[in-house]
């Protein structure tokens, strides 16, 4: 049960992921963290820290000199791959969507047309 209460806890770091698009960074070979924070824009310490997760999940893989490389797992969240969906299925506007569950359950109304007064087509 706890696996699925803290899902959160690896689903966002890998829409982090897509939307940095460390894949295809790490598509031409291992990088050091410092260097994948060089060419996504980001805090290489906190990046650091999720990518250490990620590994522990074998989502990418560390080795020598904090340098991580893909994964068959990671291979997914390239441009072309899974990476599209992660944007979308993890994106806050889908989120909201979630978010409006319980109401939907409780009075038949569609969540996402709560969440954002409108019909997902619309």
């Amino acid at each position: 049960m706890m696996q699925f209460i803290t899902a959160k806890w690896i689903s966002w770091p890998i829409y982090v992921a897509a939307k940095l698009g460390i894949a295809d960074v790490l598509s031409t070979g291992p990088k050091t963290v410092e260097e994948i924070a060089k060419k996504t824009d980001s805090h290489a310490l906190n990046l650091y820290r999720i990518m250490r997760a990620f590994a522990s999940f074998g989502i990418f893989y560390e080795g020598e000199n904090r340098a991580f490389s893909l994964t068959p797992m990671a291979e997914c969240l390239k441009t072309g791959d899974l990476r599209f969906i992660a944007l979308m299925f993890l994106s806050d506007w889908h989120d909201k969507a979630w978010g409006k569950l319980l109401h939907g359950v409780k009075t038949g109304e569609i969540a996402f047309n709560a969440a954002h007064g409108m019909p997902p087509f619309d």
